[in-house]
């Protein structure tokens, strides 16, 4: 019973690194879309953008 509790451990942690690294991979993805629309914006639209996150996130 312990080999099929082992290969189970195993399956789950292949599953949340596969998850994981799917996840990281698309998060990248989205930071590097949004970094090139903020950089597209014009500056005031930046300054607005930054005004509106502050006001959201409460920094």
């Amino acid at each position: 019973m312990q080999t099929t509790d082992d290969g189970q451990a195993q399956a789950d942690s292949d599953v949340r690194a596969t998850t994981d690294a799917g996840t990281h991979v698309r998060a990248r993805t989205v930071t590097r879309e949004l970094d090139e629309l903020f950089l597209s914006m014009s500056s005031r639209a930046r300054a607005r953008l930054e005004f509106e996150l502050e006001l959201e996130l409460d920094i």
